[in-house]
């Protein structure tokens, strides 16, 4: 099942018990897609980037310390 409200798309398997939700947002000033899981879809647990650099300097970095804007 897919669903979208407010510039968020949020997916969810017919069995899962938790959604996924992506949200396109910048990054110290890189676009890229933050990814969440779990029952707390404003928590973010990752991110993608277009730029090959970019996600290679931040592919391990704790992206549940970033707060989203509302």
């Amino acid at each position: 099942m897919i669903s979208t409200e407010n510039g968020i798309l949020r997916e969810r398997g017919f069995l899962d018990t938790v959604d996924m939700v992506y949200k396109l947002g910048q990054f110290k000033g890189k676009n890229c897609l933050f990814m969440s899981y779990g029952t707390n879809s404003n928590a973010i647990n990752g991110a993608a980037f277009k730029d090959k650099n970019t996600a290679l300097k931040y592919r391990r970095y704790d992206f549940s310390k970033v707060k989203q804007k509302k």
